[in-house]
Protein backbone atom coordinates (compact mmCIF):
# COMPACT_ATOMS: atom_id res chain seq x y z
CA UNK A 1 0.00 0.00 0.00
CA UNK A 2 1.61 3.28 -0.93
CA UNK A 3 0.32 7.15 -1.34
CA UNK A 4 1.02 9.54 -4.05
CA UNK A 5 4.07 11.99 -3.48
CA UNK A 6 2.57 14.68 -1.99
CA UNK A 7 0.74 12.56 0.88
CA UNK A 8 -2.75 14.22 -0.42
CA UNK A 9 -4.64 11.24 0.99
CA UNK A 10 -5.06 9.09 -2.33
CA UNK A 11 -4.56 5.61 -2.51
CA UNK A 12 -2.15 4.36 -5.35
CA UNK A 13 -3.81 2.33 -8.33
CA UNK A 14 -2.23 -0.64 -7.92
CA UNK A 15 -5.25 -0.96 -4.63
CA UNK A 16 -7.34 0.38 -6.71
CA UNK A 17 -6.64 -2.33 -9.09
CA UNK A 18 -7.14 -5.20 -6.42
CA UNK A 19 -9.78 -3.81 -3.91
CA UNK A 20 -9.96 -6.59 -0.71
CA UNK A 21 -12.51 -4.49 1.40
CA UNK A 22 -15.71 -6.56 0.80
CA UNK A 23 -17.52 -2.89 1.27
CA UNK A 24 -15.26 -2.79 -2.50
CA UNK A 25 -16.94 -5.85 -3.54
CA UNK A 26 -20.78 -5.28 -3.63
CA UNK A 27 -22.36 -7.90 -5.44
CA UNK A 28 -25.19 -6.27 -7.32
CA UNK A 29 -27.78 -8.75 -5.90
CA UNK A 30 -30.22 -7.22 -3.65
CA UNK A 31 -31.76 -10.03 -0.98
CA UNK A 32 -34.98 -9.42 0.70
CA UNK A 33 -34.63 -6.45 3.33
CA UNK A 34 -33.97 -7.28 6.72
CA UNK A 35 -34.44 -5.45 10.10
CA UNK A 36 -31.09 -6.00 11.69
CA UNK A 37 -29.93 -4.60 14.84
CA UNK A 38 -25.87 -4.11 15.51
CA UNK A 39 -25.11 -3.51 19.60
CA UNK A 40 -22.22 -1.00 19.48
CA UNK A 41 -21.34 1.76 17.60
CA UNK A 42 -17.29 0.90 17.68
CA UNK A 43 -15.56 0.72 13.64
CA UNK A 44 -16.78 -3.10 13.70
CA UNK A 45 -20.54 -2.09 14.19
CA UNK A 46 -20.35 0.71 11.68
CA UNK A 47 -18.60 -1.78 9.72
CA UNK A 48 -21.23 -4.04 9.65
CA UNK A 49 -23.59 -1.52 9.13
CA UNK A 50 -22.26 -0.18 6.11
CA UNK A 51 -22.14 -3.48 4.57
CA UNK A 52 -25.84 -4.70 5.51
CA UNK A 53 -26.97 -1.17 4.36
CA UNK A 54 -25.62 -1.26 1.23
CA UNK A 55 -27.05 -4.76 0.72
CA UNK A 56 -30.29 -2.60 0.84
CA UNK A 57 -31.14 -3.67 4.45
CA UNK A 58 -32.65 -1.73 7.56
CA UNK A 59 -29.76 -1.19 10.35
CA UNK A 60 -30.12 0.42 13.48
CA UNK A 61 -26.93 1.11 15.72
CA UNK A 62 -27.68 0.97 19.77
CA UNK A 63 -24.86 2.47 21.25
CA UNK A 64 -24.14 3.10 25.10
CA UNK A 65 -22.24 6.81 24.76
CA UNK A 66 -22.88 9.82 22.82
CA UNK A 67 -20.57 9.12 20.35
CA UNK A 68 -19.54 6.63 17.74
CA UNK A 69 -15.85 5.04 17.09
CA UNK A 70 -15.80 3.08 20.58
CA UNK A 71 -11.61 3.00 20.77
CA UNK A 72 -11.30 5.46 18.20
CA UNK A 73 -11.25 8.82 20.19
CA UNK A 74 -9.89 11.84 18.95
CA UNK A 75 -9.83 14.66 21.98
CA UNK A 76 -10.11 18.25 20.31
CA UNK A 77 -9.05 20.80 22.67
CA UNK A 78 -10.18 23.64 20.81
CA UNK A 79 -11.37 24.64 16.81
CA UNK A 80 -7.88 25.98 16.07
CA UNK A 81 -5.37 23.67 13.98
CA UNK A 82 -3.66 20.50 15.42
CA UNK A 83 -4.82 21.05 19.08
CA UNK A 84 -6.32 17.36 19.28
CA UNK A 85 -4.63 14.39 20.89
CA UNK A 86 -5.61 10.67 19.97
CA UNK A 87 -7.37 9.37 23.04
CA UNK A 88 -7.22 5.54 21.73
CA UNK A 89 -6.25 4.42 18.43
CA UNK A 90 -4.10 6.57 16.68
CA UNK A 91 -2.11 5.05 13.80
CA UNK A 92 -2.26 2.67 10.95
CA UNK A 93 0.70 0.58 9.89
CA UNK A 94 1.28 0.25 6.50
CA UNK A 95 1.04 -3.96 6.64
CA UNK A 96 -1.17 -6.58 4.75
CA UNK A 97 -3.12 -7.04 8.06
CA UNK A 98 -4.46 -3.49 7.60
CA UNK A 99 -5.16 -3.55 3.91
CA UNK A 100 -9.06 -4.04 4.88
CA UNK A 101 -8.67 -0.85 6.95
CA UNK A 102 -7.19 1.66 3.94
CA UNK A 103 -9.84 0.20 1.86
CA UNK A 104 -12.66 1.29 3.53
CA UNK A 105 -10.88 4.50 3.89
CA UNK A 106 -10.23 4.95 -0.19
CA UNK A 107 -13.96 3.45 -0.22
CA UNK A 108 -15.47 6.33 1.99
CA UNK A 109 -12.70 8.73 -0.32
CA UNK A 110 -14.69 7.92 -3.94
CA UNK A 111 -17.81 7.03 -3.04
CA UNK A 112 -19.95 9.29 -5.28
CA UNK A 113 -22.76 11.11 -3.27
CA UNK A 114 -25.56 13.64 -4.19
CA UNK A 115 -23.03 16.18 -2.07
CA UNK A 116 -19.17 15.41 -0.93
CA UNK A 117 -18.93 14.84 2.69
CA UNK A 118 -18.88 17.90 4.85
CA UNK A 119 -15.43 19.22 5.27
CA UNK A 120 -14.82 18.11 9.11
CA UNK A 121 -15.63 14.70 7.97
CA UNK A 122 -12.92 14.70 4.71
CA UNK A 123 -10.51 11.80 5.25
CA UNK A 124 -6.83 12.65 4.03
CA UNK A 125 -4.03 9.90 5.15
CA UNK A 126 -0.91 11.39 6.00
CA UNK A 127 2.45 10.06 7.76
CA UNK A 128 2.98 9.13 11.07
CA UNK A 129 6.39 9.67 12.42
CA UNK A 130 6.63 6.89 14.82
CA UNK A 131 10.64 8.03 15.53
CA UNK A 132 12.53 10.25 14.44
CA UNK A 133 17.09 10.10 14.58
CA UNK A 134 16.40 13.44 16.82
CA UNK A 135 14.72 10.89 19.44
CA UNK A 136 16.69 9.96 22.45
CA UNK A 137 16.69 7.71 25.13
CA UNK A 138 17.05 8.81 29.12
CA UNK A 139 17.28 5.80 31.87
CA UNK A 140 18.81 5.72 35.41
CA UNK A 141 20.45 8.78 34.53
CA UNK A 142 22.08 7.22 31.65
CA UNK A 143 21.71 9.33 28.22
CA UNK A 144 23.30 6.86 25.53
CA UNK A 145 24.62 8.34 22.35
CA UNK A 146 22.19 9.34 19.84
CA UNK A 147 21.58 5.94 18.59
CA UNK A 148 18.59 3.80 17.70
CA UNK A 149 16.39 2.50 20.40
CA UNK A 150 16.49 -1.16 19.19
CA UNK A 151 20.39 -0.69 18.92
CA UNK A 152 20.80 0.19 22.62
CA UNK A 153 22.98 -2.61 24.34
CA UNK A 154 22.62 -2.99 28.21
CA UNK A 155 26.49 -1.96 28.78
CA UNK A 156 25.59 1.29 26.96
CA UNK A 157 23.18 2.23 29.97
CA UNK A 158 25.66 0.43 32.45
CA UNK A 159 22.64 -1.80 33.04
CA UNK A 160 23.72 -3.54 36.41
CA UNK A 161 23.81 -7.73 36.32
CA UNK A 162 24.07 -8.78 33.08
CA UNK A 163 25.72 -11.54 31.90
CA UNK A 164 28.38 -11.27 29.25
CA UNK A 165 26.64 -13.45 26.46
CA UNK A 166 23.20 -10.87 26.75
CA UNK A 167 24.97 -7.28 25.93
CA UNK A 168 23.58 -7.45 22.82
CA UNK A 169 21.22 -4.72 21.09
CA UNK A 170 17.55 -4.91 22.37
CA UNK A 171 16.23 -6.09 18.97
CA UNK A 172 18.43 -8.71 18.66
CA UNK A 173 17.91 -10.25 22.05
CA UNK A 174 14.05 -10.08 21.07
CA UNK A 175 14.29 -11.31 17.96
CA UNK A 176 16.17 -14.28 19.17
CA UNK A 177 13.21 -14.89 21.39
CA UNK A 178 10.11 -14.69 19.13
CA UNK A 179 12.12 -14.77 15.77
CA UNK A 180 10.76 -17.90 15.02
CA UNK A 181 7.14 -17.32 16.18
CA UNK A 182 6.88 -14.63 14.09
CA UNK A 183 8.53 -16.30 11.01
CA UNK A 184 6.04 -18.93 11.28
CA UNK A 185 3.43 -16.25 11.36
CA UNK A 186 4.10 -15.36 7.76
CA UNK A 187 5.27 -18.47 6.33
CA UNK A 188 1.63 -20.04 7.49
CA UNK A 189 -0.41 -17.92 9.79
CA UNK A 190 -2.86 -20.12 10.61
CA UNK A 191 -0.46 -23.04 11.35
CA UNK A 192 1.91 -20.23 13.00
CA UNK A 193 -0.99 -19.07 15.29
CA UNK A 194 -1.97 -22.40 16.16
CA UNK A 195 1.88 -22.75 17.23
CA UNK A 196 1.65 -19.32 18.72
CA UNK A 197 -1.39 -20.35 20.88
CA UNK A 198 0.74 -22.69 22.87
CA UNK A 199 1.88 -20.26 24.81
CA UNK A 200 -1.32 -17.91 25.36
CA UNK A 201 -1.52 -18.94 28.87
CA UNK A 202 2.35 -17.33 29.75
CA UNK A 203 2.99 -14.08 30.21
CA UNK A 204 5.40 -12.85 28.24
CA UNK A 205 7.59 -12.50 31.34
CA UNK A 206 7.28 -16.26 31.96
CA UNK A 207 7.76 -17.61 28.79
CA UNK A 208 11.38 -15.39 28.37
CA UNK A 209 11.95 -16.32 32.25
CA UNK A 210 11.27 -20.58 31.24
CA UNK A 211 11.62 -21.01 27.65
CA UNK A 212 14.22 -18.44 26.93
CA UNK A 213 16.20 -18.74 30.13
CA UNK A 214 16.52 -15.45 29.97
CA UNK A 215 17.97 -13.54 33.27
CA UNK A 216 15.68 -11.71 34.65
CA UNK A 217 18.04 -8.88 34.28
CA UNK A 218 17.79 -8.78 31.08
CA UNK A 219 14.06 -9.10 30.92
CA UNK A 220 13.84 -5.90 32.73
CA UNK A 221 16.39 -4.21 30.34
CA UNK A 222 13.73 -5.47 27.32
CA UNK A 223 11.24 -4.17 28.64
CA UNK A 224 12.24 -0.83 29.64
CA UNK A 225 14.05 -0.16 26.50
CA UNK A 226 11.78 -1.98 24.11
CA UNK A 227 8.23 -1.47 26.23
CA UNK A 228 7.33 0.26 29.24
CA UNK A 229 6.23 -1.16 32.88
CA UNK A 230 4.29 -4.45 33.47
CA UNK A 231 4.18 -4.56 28.92
CA UNK A 232 6.03 -8.14 29.79
CA UNK A 233 2.58 -9.00 31.80
CA UNK A 234 0.81 -9.29 28.48
CA UNK A 235 0.11 -12.90 26.96
CA UNK A 236 2.78 -14.33 24.41
CA UNK A 237 0.60 -13.83 21.28
CA UNK A 238 -0.01 -10.45 22.15
CA UNK A 239 3.34 -9.52 22.32
CA UNK A 240 4.42 -11.23 19.46
CA UNK A 241 1.51 -9.52 17.37
CA UNK A 242 2.32 -5.98 18.55
CA UNK A 243 5.53 -6.47 17.55
CA UNK A 244 4.72 -7.44 13.95
CA UNK A 245 2.80 -4.25 13.77
CA UNK A 246 5.72 -2.00 15.21
CA UNK A 247 8.42 -4.00 12.69
CA UNK A 248 6.37 -2.36 10.30
CA UNK A 249 8.35 0.74 8.49
CA UNK A 250 5.85 2.73 7.62
CA UNK A 251 3.07 4.22 9.42
CA UNK A 252 0.07 6.42 8.61
CA UNK A 253 -2.98 8.64 10.32
CA UNK A 254 -5.69 10.90 9.34
CA UNK A 255 -5.23 14.07 9.20
CA UNK A 256 -7.17 16.77 11.36
CA UNK A 257 -7.72 13.21 13.82
CA UNK A 258 -8.91 9.60 13.62
CA UNK A 259 -12.23 10.29 14.71
CA UNK A 260 -13.22 12.00 11.38
CA UNK A 261 -13.52 7.96 10.01
CA UNK A 262 -16.10 6.57 12.37
CA UNK A 263 -17.90 9.82 12.02
CA UNK A 264 -18.11 9.82 8.71
CA UNK A 265 -19.22 6.54 8.59
CA UNK A 266 -21.86 7.48 10.82
CA UNK A 267 -23.22 10.28 8.43
CA UNK A 268 -22.83 8.07 5.49
CA UNK A 269 -25.08 6.01 7.66
CA UNK A 270 -27.51 8.32 8.45
CA UNK A 271 -27.99 9.68 12.08
CA UNK A 272 -31.58 8.44 12.08
CA UNK A 273 -29.63 4.89 11.91
CA UNK A 274 -28.21 4.93 15.39
CA UNK A 275 -29.43 5.33 18.88
CA UNK A 276 -27.60 6.74 21.63
CA UNK A 277 -27.05 6.08 24.74
CA UNK A 278 -28.68 3.00 24.66
CA UNK A 279 -26.34 0.49 26.80
CA UNK A 280 -27.68 -2.63 25.29
CA UNK A 281 -28.55 -5.12 28.67
CA UNK A 282 -30.33 -8.01 27.39
CA UNK A 283 -31.53 -9.34 23.92
CA UNK A 284 -34.80 -11.81 23.96
CA UNK A 285 -37.56 -12.95 22.47
CA UNK A 286 -41.20 -12.48 22.47
CA UNK A 287 -43.19 -15.86 22.99
CA UNK A 288 -46.48 -14.01 21.51
CA UNK A 289 -44.89 -11.55 19.01
CA UNK A 290 -42.01 -13.32 18.13
CA UNK A 291 -40.10 -10.25 17.89
CA UNK A 292 -36.72 -9.73 18.88
CA UNK A 293 -36.56 -7.35 22.04
CA UNK A 294 -33.06 -5.34 22.87
CA UNK A 295 -33.21 -4.04 26.51
CA UNK A 296 -31.36 -1.20 26.44
CA UNK A 297 -30.27 1.36 29.70
CA UNK A 298 -31.78 4.58 28.74
CA UNK A 299 -34.27 2.79 25.71
CA UNK A 300 -36.24 -0.04 25.01
CA UNK A 301 -36.49 -0.93 20.86
CA UNK A 302 -38.22 -3.87 19.45
CA UNK A 303 -37.06 -5.02 16.31
CA UNK A 304 -38.71 -7.93 13.83
CA UNK A 305 -37.43 -11.29 14.23
CA UNK A 306 -35.36 -12.33 11.07
CA UNK A 307 -35.82 -16.45 11.70
CA UNK A 308 -37.45 -17.95 14.30
CA UNK A 309 -35.83 -21.79 14.50
CA UNK A 310 -39.08 -24.50 15.27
Amino acid sequence: MSLDSDHGGEISPSREETPASPLMQLSERRPPKLKVGIVGGGIAGLYAALLLQNQGHLVRIFEGTDRVGGRIHTHYFSQEDNQYFEAGAMRIPDSEFHGITFDLIRYIQLLKLPKPLPPDLSLKLIDYILAAPGNFIFINGQKPPEIAVSDITPSTLNWPDIPAEYNKAASVLMMDAIGRLIDGLKQNFEQGFKDLLQYDQFSFRYYLLTTMRYPSSVIDFLETVLSQTNQFSLSVPELVLQNMDFNTKHWYTIDKGMSRLPNAMAYLLGRECITYGARVTGIYVSETTKKVGVEAFGSVTRLRLLKISS
